[in-house]
């Protein structure tokens, strides 16, 4: 079994330090360690906190095998899969490709040469067999290789992508990583960390999809293009995973439970007398209960899905998290407060002429700026027009020619 532990996301930078890198698990809509069978006995769970178990559809715990890490879910190519329904968007996330931009990451195990256009991931519906995006093994007749393999069809019946294949060959019958990133409709695939050279873009389709599965395409007539081999630590996100990213995830795996993020309305540093609007960001469940926390101490009264400080002094710097019903432990905000530096007269100055001096030895004749550099030219002023003033000398003008 993986053992992973929670940790609390920083989404704000103490002051004096660098900004915090994004958390990975930013965006992620389901994570599917494929260790375990549920104490069911018939789903494998999501722990992203959006609870999409997926079905087994003819297999049991005796499917648990050593995977790349932990335990992975081994498919025989005949009648086994793992899915889900998700309904056509009422899942937050899922469908994945109702989101313009999505990642999918996983480790497989798989002879792709052996085994004709078999799908080890898809979406498809449920209501009819129409439309579908899938990945699978090589779809030539002969001569197939271990490349991946993209097939998409459309609610209209048209292959927008008619199985278009990877350069890389990651389906050798050993472990590999593989990611795919879909930027609307430009796909770049990650084979063990590392770009493939292969380029993909399609526009993308009407496509009204309901089903998510591992292993084969789960469809209105049944379970179809049924893939052997082994899955482990599958994941999917709403956004584009960058290729430091998906090492990570390759590397490390994903921690959970998924925490809610704490989200400032700006980033720092502050000053005394400012205002912060702190929002939450959720995966996979919906709040209904909040309790607004500043270094672990409940805030009166700050139990809406937002928070706002009153004007910031140093007694309200520190921590600011969530607690999320009852139960779920925000990601943490760390506010600094500075203050106000010291008043000057200077602050901001741009200009200053003290009307002591006049330089005539260029033309036009000036008289100089010694905080800025912005000489100001004069007509008909000499040394004649400078005259006793509030401090030391002034200029003084005779309302006729002289001008500065």
């Amino acid at each position: 079994m993986k053992t992973f532990h929670a940790s609390l996301l920083l989404t704000l930078p103490l002051l004096a330090l660098p900004a915090v890198a994004q958390d990975v698990r930013v965006g992620l809509v389901s994570y599917w360690p494929m260790d375990e069978v549920s104490p069911d006995g018939l789903t494998t769970p999501d722990k992203a906190q959006l609870h999409t178990n997926l079905t087994l559809l003819n297999m049991t715990a005796a499917n648990l095998a050593v995977g790349h890490s932990g335990n992975a879910m081994t498919f025989n190519g005949t009648n086994q899969l793992l899915w889900a329904d998700t309904g056509t968007g009422a899942n937050p996330g899922l469908p994945l490709q109702n989101n313009v931009r999505k990642t999918i990451c996983m480790w497989i195990k798989g002879d792709g040469p052996a085994q004709q256009d078999r799908r080890f991931f898809a979406e498809a519906s449920m209501a009819t067999n129409t439309p579908m995006f899938n990945m699978g093994t090589d779809s030539a007749a002969s001569g197939r290789t271990g490349k991946v393999d993209i097939y998409i069809r459309s609610d209209a019946n048209a292959a927008t992508v008619n199985h278009a294949k990877s350069n890389g060959t990651p389906l050798d019958n050993t472990w590999h990583h593989i990611a795919m990133t879909d930027d609307n409709g430009v796909v770049r695939y990650y084979f063990d960390g590392v770009p493939d050279t292969s380029a993909l873009t399609y526009t993308r389709p009407v496509m009204t999809l309901n089903t998510i599965s591992f292993g084969g395409i789960m469809r209105q007539t049944g379970p179809a293009g049924l893939f052997s081999g082994a899955i482990d630590d599958a994941a999917v996100w709403n956004r584009i995973l960058s290729q430091a990213e998906i090492q990570q995830v390759m590397a490390s795996g994903i921690s959970t439970p998924v925490p809610p993020l704490v989200i400032a309305s700006r980033l720092g540093p502050y000053r005394q007398g400012d205002r912060v609007r702190f929002s939450l960001e959720t995966k996979g469940f919906e709040p209904t209960t909040w309790q607004w926390k500043l270094n672990g101490a409940d805030i009166p009264g700050a139990t809406e899905s937002t928070y706002t400080t009153p004007p910031l002094t140093a007694a309200l710097q520190g921590n600011y998290t969530a607690l999320v019903n009852g139960t779920e432990v925000s990601s943490t905000a760390a506010v600094a407060v500075t203050s106000d530096p010291a008043p000057s007269v200077t602050t901001n100055l741009v200009s200053w002429w003290p009307f002591n001096a006049v330089d005539v030895s260029g033309f036009p004749t000036t008289t100089p700026d010694p905080w800025g550099g912005h000489p100001l030219s004069c007509t008909d002023i000499d040394g004649s027009a400078l005259v006793p003033g509030q401090f030391g000398t002034a200029m003084e003008f005779d309302g006729t020619t002289r001008i500065a």
